[in-house]
């Protein structure tokens, strides 16, 4: 709704996607809320790691586990 600052988010299934999202989030505005060209991807056949900035510089979840999958942010609310 136009206007609203609170909304109701209904969860569901094994996973507390919300949850996710707003600690993601929060992370992006603790970083300064870094554009996407600063987001890489590394592949490797040992797996992927999502790093911000340099290589060297991996994104981890708060548990310290290395984040797989990322939401390109150049997308974000762009209806894509």
């Amino acid at each position: 709704m136009p206007g609203e600052s609170r909304f109701e988010v209904r969860r569901s299934g094994p996973r507390r996607l919300w949850d996710e999202l707003e600690a993601a989030h929060h992370r992006w505005e603790s970083a300064g809320r870094p554009g996407y060209e600063r987001y890489g991807l590394t592949v490797a056949p040992a797996g992927q790691t999502a790093w911000l900035d340099e290589p060297d510089n991996p994104l981890r979840r708060r548990l310290g586990r290395e984040v797989h999958a990322m939401v390109s942010l150049s997308t974000w609310g762009s209806g894509r």
